[in-house]
């Protein structure tokens, strides 16, 4: 999957019952695919629409302004139809290896969803590939959730990146 096929139209509805009942707002919105007019989710007064590109735009932003490296590679997967978006950035060259052949790599993952299954979530963690499907460390360097009632924070997602970044580092001989 391509970094752009997250990024598709969608836009919050009045819903209706079905004899055409206008619901109110405060009972309920829907969450629309425009593309394909698909509701992903429906939501409360409160819920502010935060689209998959805003995060994925987000997070690579903060990527940039952190200056940490420029060797890395992203996939962003999506599921129930757009609904969920769980992306990951692999740094390359930001291995530790504690023993011979044992490689432990920076990894950020990023999560959104239009359902409610997730917040907007980041996390820096220890990739450890000694096998094939991975395995990461018990704790993340860095994690942090944001309900979607709030605007995203760039700036705040840099210096956490940095920070986790750091951790990273300096727990290099707990690995």
């Amino acid at each position: 999957m391509t970094i752009h096929d997250h990024n598709f139209p969608v836009e919050m509805q009045d819903l209706k019952t079905a004899d055409d009942i206008r619901i109110p707002n405060n009972l309920g919105r829907a969450v629309v695919r425009t593309d394909t007019d698909e509701v992903l989710g429906i939501h409360g007064k409160r819920y502010e629409l935060i689209p998959h590109d805003d995060v994925c735009n987000a997070v690579m932003d903060a990527v940039k302004r952190t200056g940490i490296s420029n060797d890395w590679t992203s996939n962003i997967e999506l599921s129930q139809n757009g609904a969920r978006m769980r992306g990951e950035i692999l740094f390359d060259n930001m291995i530790v290896e504690p023993i011979k052949d044992d490689h432990i790599k920076f990894r950020i993952q990023f999560y959104n969803s239009y359902d409610g299954a997730w917040s907007v979530q980041i996390a820096c963690d220890a990739l450890r590939l000694w096998c094939l499907n991975g395995c990461t460390t018990a704790d993340a360097v860095f994690r942090t959730w944001q309900k979607h009632t709030y605007a995203l924070n760039v700036s705040a997602y840099t210096k956490q990146i940095a920070n986790g970044m750091n951790t990273f580092w300096d727990n290099k001989d707990q690995w």
